[in-house]
């Protein structure tokens, strides 16, 4: 509306958004700037924004929030109740779109360990602090988006996770210690339907709206690994997509042997959720029951590319 209303280039204005957030007086000083010119200016100041992100938060939940180059990185909504009602007069913070999540989690590996677990202890404590009340924001969400874009390139990168299974009975054939895609693996990007004609191995990222509760997927010669990234104790049920992405795929490799993993920044709380849901994630044609591990991986370290635009495939982070 403000681009119509001031004449300006409204297509130039809505691929900016997508970019950087929906500020009309920024979007409107950026539209006549180079993107890499624009991008440069938010790298400028990413690291601080990670440095930031407590002080960034309670300032915006007072709606005091600073005019200043890191509130570029954060944004204001009204704040909805658990039951849809949304309420204007009290904020929502979030991160608006998948760029900002990436420079911010490309800034991230940079700082140490001190700032890293600042941070997503910001966003945490954050999305959780007002229970049983309405929610203080979705910076849970962003997090978890970070550490779940993050952890496609550690993975698609060759590199090891260390898997501690949960054992449900003696002789039960658990999986390996450590785990991570053969060298001749191929990674199929996200995608609506199964690749139906991909020969394993490869690391497959399907669609969450179809898989609920599952991330990726290691899809071998003997077996299948479906991954699904946390950074909280609590965990919604991935049996329905468990089920849904085994229909998913060809039929000489339904009946391989399953087993879920599930990957989090520390092991306190994804070890809680894999003993939650151990002996309980089963296919209903089958008696036993799905093997559950999980492993505890660094979410910011150095020599990773990160990749979560061309990995990740989802319309907002909202």
């Amino acid at each position: 509306m403000i681009g119509t209303l001031l004449e300006l280039d409204v297509p130039r204005m809505t691929t900016l958004s997508r970019k950087w957030g929906n500020v009309p007086r920024m979007l409107k000083d950026y539209i006549n700037i180079e993107d890499s010119t624009i991008e440069s200016f938010y790298r400028q100041y990413a690291g601080h924004a990670v440095q930031q992100c407590r002080i960034m938060i309670d300032g915006g939940l007072r709606l005091d929030f600073p005019d200043n180059p890191l509130s570029a990185f954060y944004s204001l909504r009204p704040r909805k109740t658990p039951t849809g009602t949304i309420i204007r007069v009290l904020a929502s913070i979030h991160v608006p779109t998948q760029t900002l999540c990436r420079l911010l989690a490309e800034a991230l590996q940079a700082e140490d360990d001190h700032v890293k677990l600042r941070f997503y202890n910001a966003l945490s404590y954050h999305a959780g602090r007002s229970r049983p009340s309405p929610r203080a924001g979705s910076t849970r969400q962003v997090a978890g988006f970070i550490f779940e874009s993050w952890f496609h390139s550690f993975f698609a990168a060759k590199r090891k996770i260390d898997c501690h299974w949960v054992v449900q009975g003696s002789g039960d054939d658990v999986g390996p210690p450590t785990l991570s895609m053969p060298a001749h693996a191929n990674l199929i990007p996200a995608t609506e339907t199964a690749p139906g004609s991909a020969m394993p191995p490869y690391y497959w990222l399907p669609f969450k709206t179809n898989f609920a509760g599952i991330d990726s997927a290691l899809v071998l010669e003997d077996g299948i690994f479906a991954f699904q990234m946390i950074l909280s104790l609590e965990h919604r049920s991935p049996n329905n997509g468990l089920r849904d992405l085994r229909k998913a795929l060809p039929h000489d490799l339904k009946d391989l042997p399953w087993r879920v993993v599930f990957v989090g920044p520390e092991e306190g709380p994804v070890e809680s959720v894999a003993k939650c849901w151990n002996g309980k994630l089963s296919f209903p044609e089958k008696k036993d029951s799905v093997p559950v591990g999980w492993s505890a991986v660094d979410p910011a370290q150095r020599g990773v590319i990160y990749k979560v635009c061309k990995f990740v495939h989802t319309s907002s982070v909202s």
